[in-house]
């Protein structure tokens, strides 16, 4: 019916259709403001996502407004309902790869507008899915490049407290696991402009999911400390390092294998910060292990890289 139509309006395809109403439809919204009483059930809102969606790559010249719409339907005063629509809205747009280079322009806007907005702790579970959903469109953002490192770090500060809340949040082991998987990617982006402070901040809640009840959590930590010990900035006083050394080196006798190995990688590959000490407490580890093979083969890489280093 759709082609039809375009067809019909002279129009080559059902896409180009839609891209002619969207700017009228918008033209709408923004003018007489309706878009600030949409209610759950409100056809108006509907029609908008429609709309956007099937107007795909079309939708360049319209960004401002459709980004303005979602910014406002994000507020804490909306309905969940509302609220998570935005957010799948908002994942649909950031994967649009023909739009990435000019979402770059909009990048900074989605970042501090909507999307901290959305990780922002309020009662309730339903509220878990807006985090959630809000930390997948930031995970997104920047395996798209849509966000630099230096776009993440500018907004560092207010994100570490909302990405601790997440990370703490006992309830959802779901958020718990995007929670790892954002700090691992921010780490990634900003390994060359994340500071100290941060860096300082963001390690203690990491380190706490370790102990995570879920084990996917505890293994995927491995991977965000291995992007941490590979920040340009770090700075770890020897009494840090040997705290979070210690609190690694107990997971590598864990009952479940692959918690083992991905401990044990993960050691490996902190060797290089500091082998004399990585040597001192795998040999004190090794006398309380019951799975030895692991530990005795940091202590041969260790005493390699020492004789290397020599």
């Amino acid at each position: 019916i759709m082609r039809e139509l375009a067809r019909i309006n002279g129009l080559p395809d059902e896409v180009s259709l839609y891209i002619s109403r969207l700017g009228s439809f918008l033209e709408g919204l923004i003018t007489s403001r309706s878009f600030t009483k949409w209610t759950v059930y409100g056809k108006e809102r509907h029609e908008f996502d429609l709309i956007v969606r099937q107007c795909r790559h079309g939708i360049e010249p319209f960004l401002p407004d459709i980004f303005e719409i979602i910014n406002f339907n994000m507020t804490r005063d909306q309905p969940v309902e509302i609220r998570m629509d935005m957010l799948i809205l908002l994942e649909y747009i950031i994967k649009l790869k023909d739009l990435r280079i000019v979402l770059k322009d909009f990048g900074l806007t989605i970042l501090n507008k909507i999307i901290l907005l959305g990780l922002v702790w309020s009662v309730g579970k339903p509220t878990i899915k807006i985090r959630k959903a809000s930390l997948v469109c930031l995970i997104h953002m920047i395996e798209e490049g849509i966000l630099s490192g230096q776009d993440v770090n500018k907004h560092l500060k207010d994100m570490i407290p909302l990405l601790k809340s997440c990370l703490d949040d006992d309830w959802a082991p779901d958020l718990r696991y995007v929670s790892c998987v954002a700090v691992e990617k921010i780490l990634y982006v900003c390994r060359e402009v994340i500071q100290e402070d941060e860096l300082r901040e963001i390690y203690p809640p990491i380190l706490q999911r370790l102990d995570d009840s879920q084990d996917s959590i505890r293994i995927h930590v491995t991977k965000v400390f291995r992007e941490f010990f590979l920040c340009h900035n770090l700075r770890m006083a020897a009494s840090t390092f040997e705290y979070v050394l210690k609190a690694i080196f107990v997971h590598l006798d864990d009952q479940n294998e692959d918690i083992q190995q991905a401990i044990y990688e993960l050691l490996i590959d902190i060797i290089p910060q500091n082998p004399e000490k990585v040597l001192e407490e795998a040999e004190i580890s090794l006398k309380k292990q019951r799975f030895p093979r692991r530990c005795q083969e940091i202590i041969r890489r260790a005493q390699d890289v020492i004789s290397t280093a020599k």
